[in-house]
């Protein structure tokens, strides 16, 4: 019995990862870092210190991840959601 409610459990937690698709899109990516250049510079960094971590699409939406590296203390984790008319960021 505890056989099969491990194959279930498995079978089940590995469904929710089905509707991500990982983005390979570069214009895309390049459209996400513009949203975020403008918060990088008013925080006195570049473009290139942001480096991507993650991108996916889910439900009609493209995600992305930007790390920022030893910035104020850590690293700094960035969100960018683009749908088909603009980009924009929030920290997360």
């Amino acid at each position: 019995m505890r056989i099969v409610f491990f194959v279930f459990a498995l079978f089940f937690s590995s469904l929710s990862f089905g509707g991500f698709k990982p983005i390979h899109d570069k214009a895309l990516e390049e459209k996400a870092l513009d949203a975020l250049e403008v918060h990088l510079v008013a925080e006195g960094l570049i473009r290139d210190d942001a480096e991507l971590a993650l991108a996916y699409e889910e439900g009609g939406k493209s995600i992305f991840f930007f790390r920022v590296r030893e910035h104020e203390g850590g690293d700094e984790l960035y969100r960018v959601f683009c749908s088909k008319a603009r980009c924009r960021f929030s920290y997360n």
